[in-house]
């Protein structure tokens, strides 16, 4: 641990737990509305961080005797893409009832006494392309493992520091949303700047 301003560095397995998704099965898909559970996969995460619970797959709950707990999404975790289209990252900011994530999404639990489950979902938002970089140069990486994803070093400043960064962020957000509403056209600029003073701000947290 390296102490600086407050702040250390830390492995992201230090102060998370980490679930890989289950394997559904097709079959046990359906269209009606009892006892049902929805499944997230990948297409449900989109680029920006949202996750789309509503045109999720449905299952009977019944068909599974599995406990399926461990795989259940909970307000304020981060869903990571592990296959296919690599390091796509969501944030669930809302409770959703009995949505559970299928195979090749890895479900991260932020302890919160640590650090804020959106400060880390913004911040490996920030770093996680270049990372798969680093990863791909070591190995022809076809997939993300939870141990790899755990072992990602992160400097978490103090709890009111990553309170300040959140809400700076997201007001940039609803500006670029803002945006689109009234003026489409520029919503593409805004995502840009966006993605820009977000970089900037984890990349001085790293020069530290």
């Amino acid at each position: 641990m390296q102490h600086i301003f407050g702040a250390i560095t830390l492995e992201l397995g230090t102060f998370s737990n980490f679930y890989n998704g289950f394997n559904f099965r097709s079959k046990h898909l359906l269209n009606n509305k009892l006892e049902i559970g929805s499944i997230i996969k990948i297409k449900d995460i989109y680029n920006d961080g949202s996750i789309n619970f509503s045109l999720s797959n449905k299952f009977n709950l019944k068909n599974y005797k599995t406990n399926l707990e461990k795989f259940k999404v909970n307000k304020n975790n981060i869903l990571i893409s592990a296959v296919g289209s690599l390091g796509k990252i969501g944030f669930v900011n809302r409770e959703e009832k009995n949505c559970f994530i299928n195979q090749g999404i890895v479900k991260i639990e932020v302890l919160e006494n640590l650090a804020m489950p959106e400060f880390i979902y913004f911040y490996l938002t920030s770093m996680i392309n270049d990372w798969l970089k680093i990863k791909e140069l070591k190995s022809a990486l076809s997939y993300i493992n939870t141990e790899d994803i755990s072992k990602i070093k992160l400097l978490i400043p103090p709890l009111a520091f990553q309170n300040k960064i959140i809400s700076y962020l997201n007001s940039f957000r609803k500006i670029c949303s803002d945006f689109n509403i009234v003026l489409p056209v520029e919503e593409n600029k805004r995502k840009t700047q966006y993605e820009h003073y977000k970089n900037k701000i984890f990349n001085y947290l790293e020069t530290y």
